[in-house]
């Protein structure tokens, strides 16, 4: 989850400007996957990130509506992220 938002980064200094914070945005998404990990035990960690992989996501389709990233990336995107948030609740929910 911190490595997607720090994808943010580098659109954000890419474009330079965005209709998103997105420093700020991947900052705190970052900083809270981290908390996360630490403070939270497995499910609920589990869960939390498949949070942030959904707001990760809504902010890539939040971006792809005005024109600044390309279909295909959001499209790639989005499979990932389905991918990535069933394996997550799976594990939450099958221990």
């Amino acid at each position: 989850a911190a490595f997607m938002a720090g994808a943010l980064w580098g659109q954000d200094l890419a474009l330079g400007q965005t209709p998103l914070p997105l420093l700020m945005i991947s900052n705190v998404l970052a900083l809270t996957a981290w908390a996360a990990s630490l403070a939270l035990p497995g499910p609920a960690f589990e869960l939390a990130l498949t949070v942030i992989f959904i707001v990760l996501l809504l902010v890539d389709v939040r971006l792809w509506r005005v024109g600044t990233i390309a279909g295909r990336y959001l499209t790639l995107r989005a499979v990932v992220t389905t991918i990535v948030c069933t394996a997550l609740l799976v594990r939450t929910f099958s221990i």
